[in-house]
């Protein structure tokens, strides 16, 4: 359960950076995003 949640963790932000630096699409737009908000 850790390390598996670690690894979502690390891609949530990996793809919330990502996003952010594309700068089209807010991370916010995806449903994990929402989430995670």
């Amino acid at each position: 359960m850790t390390a598996l949640h670690m690894r979502v963790t690390h891609a949530i932000v990996s793809f919330r950076a990502w996003s952010e630096r594309i700068g089209e699409m807010p991370y916010a737009a995806c449903p994990i995003g929402v989430s995670k908000s």
